[in-house]
């Protein structure tokens, strides 16, 4: 599946995820899942697939970089903050690596 995590319409920051998930046939379709509790653009966002987890961190928002981070569970369609970043940022890239 291919999750998309919020962005901007060229007018201001989106709060939505969209997932891709193909079928049996080779086709496939969008829908929506839970908003995320903060719109942003130009967040980071990694998988932790050992947790079931999907993470969006920083962004921008409002004219500023964000310290926010959430953890999205794709099983149960959930969004739950984690302690925030030491500051904030925008236009980052995010991994999950070795515990």
């Amino acid at each position: 599946a291919l999750y998309v995590f919020g962005g901007s319409d060229g007018q201001t920051e989106l709060d939505s995820v969209d997932v891709y998930e193909e079928n049996d046939a080779g086709g496939g379709a969008w829908r929506a899942r839970a908003k995320m509790p903060l719109a942003r653009s130009y967040a980071a966002a990694a998988a932790d697939t050992s947790r079931g987890a999907l993470y969006v961190v920083g962004g921008w928002a409002g004219g500023r970089s964000l310290r926010a981070v959430h953890r999205y569970v794709p099983d149960t369609d959930t969004w739950s903050e984690t302690p925030p970043l030491n500051t904030g940022r925008s236009q980052c890239a995010g991994v999950v690596w070795e515990d």
